[in-house]
């Protein structure tokens, strides 16, 4: 159950507008609007073209993670060693459940002697402990508060039975899945994917506002010139396209 390649699967038809706000004065693209895009197709290609691999490399660093935890942790699932491992690692979660899926330590709650099965986000780490998968991670979920992605991931205890589960927070996700790579092309990006925004920094866009709520379409794509309007705000657009990526610039 590797979600991450889901997710990286899901990045790879990608739209991105780069939005200058009106005022410049020309009818057609200026100097800098055509500098921008430019700019910003080359960093849309470089990341396409690296991102299965940093995926891979990112989804074997936090199993690296986990798998380091069991081995401090050892045998000893006590709540003070939990606790000390999870803070020296800067964990925000353990759990440590032997074959028969009973849980022998958990940090920070109490879940001592209950059962995997009965633990809504940790039951699908059951097919570790009865050594039927032997390593899993969950869906990231991004934590506004900390502006990083949280991750479940489990692995066998050190002695190759039961298993470990550690969540922990990563911002590094964020250049593997694509959600800063406004941020890399310039001012005024929105990136987007699937009419959802996955990224950008224009004020007033956010992750998973719709394409039609810009008022931009298909056939406005297809034009390659196209008006979009952003809460009170108007832009006028221009596109140009690159394999399956449009890139648009505004002013």
């Amino acid at each position: 159950m590797n979600i991450i390649k889901k997710t990286l699967a899901l990045s790879i038809v990608i739209v991105i507008l780069a939005a200058v706000l009106v005022g410049c004065g020309g009818q057609s693209a200026s100097k800098e609007a055509a500098s921008a895009l430019e700019s910003a197709q080359t960093a849309v290609t470089e990341f396409a073209r690296e991102q299965r691999r940093n995926g891979a490399i990112f989804t074997h660093s936090i199993f690296e993670k986990a798998n380091e935890a069991a081995e401090k942790i050892g045998d000893d699932f006590s709540s003070d060693n939990l606790k000390k491992v999870a803070e020296e690692m800067t964990l925000d979660r353990i759990v440590a459940a032997d074959p028969d899926k009973n849980i022998l330590g958990s940090y920070p709650d109490d879940l001592t002697g209950r059962k995997l099965k009965e633990i809504e986000d940790l039951k699908q780490f059951s097919a570790i402990a009865s050594n039927n998968a032997i390593e899993m991670i969950s869906d990231p979920v991004y934590d506004e508060e900390s502006g990083k992605y949280a991750f479940v991931a489990g692995v066998h205890c050190a002695d190759g039975s039961g298993v470990v589960i550690v969540e922990l927070k990563s911002d590094e996700y964020a250049s593997v899945c694509g959600a800063d790579l406004a941020e890399k092309c310039g001012e005024n990006i929105i990136i987007v994917k699937d009419d959802a925004v996955i990224s950008s920094t224009v004020e007033g866009v956010k992750a998973q506002d719709t394409v039609d709520s810009l008022g931009i379409s298909a056939d406005d794509l297809a034009k390659g010139s196209f008006t979009a309007t952003v809460g009170e705000k108007q832009y006028k657009c221009v596109c140009a396209q690159s394999g399956d990526y449009y890139i648009i610039c505004a002013e």
